[in-house]
């Protein structure tokens, strides 16, 4: 959340010039991955919550790739209309939340609700919005994932491997590829990957008017 303030104080002079050149013509899009998949996620709920700004900066669209568990269930909810996680294969990421780590550690060995691992008093947090899962088959498949899928570490050799971003562009490639007859012949691209998006935010019907999520 402070690197998300930061961010916001940094850029606001930026934010506030582009408003004013592009005015409603435009729309800001947020993306990152891992750590700042979070960070977008949350500079998308500032930059919502605040009231009376320009369409430009109070209604943001936001990509998260391999999202960490950032924002409570309520508002994870709340972002759906414009927030789209992507979580690949059995990326840890994810799904490693404070209590999901220490139910992991509870599974191997077994602690009571006096423990420092115990999970008694803990809050459950997910990734935010829409969450895609696009498996590793060859050509990659997607379909939308429960968010209670992100609250157990699913221990696998591919569950490190599977948190690199290039993962990530290689199968939005290939679903762009197979999605557009247009694109058959062509080499995969950035092109293919912005074509993906474009096409999942038609597939969950994504509402880029949508208000704020507070």
């Amino acid at each position: 959340l402070r690197a998300a303030e930061l961010i916001l104080r940094e850029s606001k002079t930026r934010l506030e010039e582009w408003s004013r050149l592009k005015g409603d013509d435009y729309q800001l899009v947020l993306a990152g991955h891992s750590m700042g998949a979070a960070v977008a996620t949350l500079v998308g709920i500032l930059l919502r919550e605040r009231r009376g700004t320009s369409k430009f900066l109070s209604t943001p669209l936001c990509f998260a790739f391999a999202c960490p568990p950032v924002v409570s269930r309520n508002l994870a909810i709340a972002c759906e209309p414009w927030v789209l996680s992507f979580v690949y294969d059995l990326d840890c990421v994810p799904r490693m939340s404070v209590t999901s780590l220490m139910t992991l550690i509870g599974e191997f060995h077994p602690v009571d609700d006096d423990s420092e691992f115990s999970t008694k008093e803990s809050v459950l947090l997910y990734p935010g919005g829409r969450i895609i899962h696009i498996t590793s088959d060859s050509p990659a498949r997607k379909g939308l994932m429960p968010p209670e899928d992100c609250t157990k570490i699913l221990v696998s050799p591919r569950m490190i491997e599977s948190h690199l971003i290039g993962n990530y562009m290689e199968k939005l490639c290939e679903l762009a590829h197979s999605a557009s007859s247009q694109h058959r012949d062509v080499p995969f691209s950035t092109a293919h990957s912005f074509q993906a998006l474009k096409d999942m935010i038609q597939r969950v019907g994504i509402n880029e008017a949508s208000g704020s999520p507070t």
